[in-house]
């Protein structure tokens, strides 16, 4: 019913940056119109769909049609929900106990790169997350996947060297033991 109305109506939706939701229907049905207008009030971040329109992209892709960017494009930066430089170094610092570890995940690489800068010279541990990085918070440390294989390899490797000098300790005579023996042997050991 929505997308029947020819004038007068005020769509308010959450936009999810424009990548998922309801709101790309909205933009198929009035992006295109000349007479709408389109009001960003949030962060856009690099890549999305709202991003590119924001930067005044003329042709946009939904649902796998082009569609023509004739809306007027506006932003108002001041009513994003997300905190600045200053209020996020405000809360990092309010906290009683020190974080052990800071993991930026939001926001354009520049600004990560800056506020990364910025709370290593406040003292604290802070790291940019990449896409498909992942990190196991065991007793209070956080430790990269790859180091945790790492330390998992490392390990059963020394379990498996153990086994072994176990296995060499069992065989009294290594030169008159059968190989069937021998194989029955390490089964047992590395089963243990």
């Amino acid at each position: 019913a929505i997308n029947k109305i020819q004038s007068g109506a005020i769509i308010i939706s959450a936009s999810g940056m424009c990548e998922a939701g309801r709101i790309r229907h909205h933009l198929k049905h009035n992006l295109w119109r000349k007479e709408c207008s389109i009001v960003f009030v949030g962060y856009q971040a690099e890549g999305t769909l709202g991003r590119q329109i924001m930067e005044g992209a003329r042709k946009v892709k939904l649902f796998g049609e082009e569609v023509a960017v004739n809306a007027k494009i506006y932003a108002l930066h001041g009513l994003s929900g997300h905190a600045d430089k200053s209020g996020l170094l405000d809360w990092v610092e309010g906290f009683k106990k020190k974080p052990k570890e800071i993991l930026l995940v939001h926001g354009d690489k520049e600004a990560q790169g800056e506020f990364e800068k910025l709370i290593k010279s406040k003292g604290y541990n802070a790291r940019i997350m990449q896409l498909g990085d992942s990190f196991l918070i065991d007793e209070g440390i956080i430790k990269d996947e790859s180091i945790i294989k790492e330390e998992e390899i490392h390990n059963k490797s020394l379990n498996v060297k153990d086994k072994l000098l176990k296995l060499i300790d069992s065989i009294e005579d290594i030169d008159s033991i059968d190989k069937s023996t021998l194989l029955e042997k390490i089964k047992k050991v590395l089963n243990e």
